[in-house]
């Protein structure tokens, strides 16, 4: 079963944030200094505890199973408190807004529903939440395009969703300055 599951996971040279070296950091820094600074604090937390706990370096494996953790993961919330799930083959289920199945929790197990046919080599998706892209990307090394989630920072601390801010200066803007 585990050798099995080993073949699907990302190899080590996949595009985790975790695994991105400092100079490619440094520039992503730029664009997003607070996912930056999760990745580095992560970072520095996985080193420390490793290194308190074994009293021996950090191995560089350390942080792709770290990374393969963290995007397997999924998390299901209920009226009392959130669930982590690392379940092997259920993580295999990709993200959509458009879903066609949802997760169905019970204190035996994790079940994938759908009320709809899903066709014999059809994607089965369900929706990870509705996270801005920075989230998507440090959890799963992804982004949406058109992610309605998407966060814009402006001048002065204002917050205005990316996606509804470009389609607002679209329908303002001047002819000129439509893409």
């Amino acid at each position: 079963f585990w050798k099995e599951y080993a073949k699907v996971l990302p190899p080590p040279d996949s595009p985790f944030p975790l695994l991105l070296p400092k100079e490619v950091l440094s520039a992503l820094s730029a664009c997003d200094s607070v996912l930056v600074d999760t990745i580095n604090s992560h970072r520095k937390k996985l080193k420390e505890g490793w290194e308190k706990q074994f009293n021996m370096p950090c191995p560089p494996p350390l942080l792709w199973l770290n990374a393969c953790v963290i995007s397997r993961c999924f998390h299901i919330w209920n009226k009392d408190a959130v669930m982590a799930w690392m379940t092997p083959f259920v993580d295999m289920v990709n993200h959509s807004y458009d879903k066609n199945c949802v997760l169905a929790t019970s204190e035996k197990a994790i079940e994938i529903k759908s009320d709809k046919f899903i066709k014999k080599g059809e994607e089965i998706l369900f929706s990870y939440a509705h996270f801005p892209n920075s989230h998507f990307y440090w959890r799963y090394a992804f982004c949406l395009q058109d992610n309605e989630s998407e966060v814009l920072e402006i001048e002065g601390g204002l917050k205005a969703h990316q996606v509804l801010f470009d389609k607002f200066l679209q329908t303002r803007a001047p002819p000129s300055l439509v893409p």
